[in-house]
């Protein structure tokens, strides 16, 4: 049996590439909905044609995919530090309305203190986190 997004549940999320294991940043990850995810591809996503072959070129962008996946499905952040190590960073959020709906995401000046390796990983498992779960894929 399949069951419904909980769009309002989180999850703990560690890097396994933190170098501090004992007292490791923690992002705590969301499901994104539908409507954001179909936004989202569709920014990301470009196709042209050429007018006398007709062939169709299709390109994603894939480090734009993951800064949306990041800014919308990342929710918290715990045990994040500037650059000088000592002063915390608090995760900024802002609204952005898509298709009449507001959704909370990060500001794109706080994205900016994030690694983009670590954007993509972490986009990736954002992406895992709302997949189907191993008994919906049995059944």
């Amino acid at each position: 049996m399949f069951k419904a997004i909980d769009i309002k549940a989180t999850k703990r999320y560690v890097s396994p590439n933190d170098p501090d294991q004992e007292k490791p940043t923690v992002f705590i990850i969301g499901a994104i909905d539908t409507c954001l995810r179909s936004y989202i591809d569709n920014k990301c996503t470009r196709i042209s044609v050429d007018k006398k072959s007709q062939n169709r070129d299709i390109h994603i962008d894939p480090m734009e995919y993951s800064r949306m996946v990041f800014k919308y499905g990342l929710k918290e952040v715990e045990n994040f530090f500037a650059a000088d190590g000592t002063t915390p960073l608090a995760l900024e959020m802002g609204t952005t309305t898509i298709s009449g709906t507001p959704y909370s995401c990060i500001t794109d000046e706080c994205i900016k203190n994030f690694h983009p390796d670590l954007i993509g990983e972490v986009a990736e498992e954002i992406i895992k986190y709302q997949g189907l779960s191993a008994e919906e894929i049995k059944n």
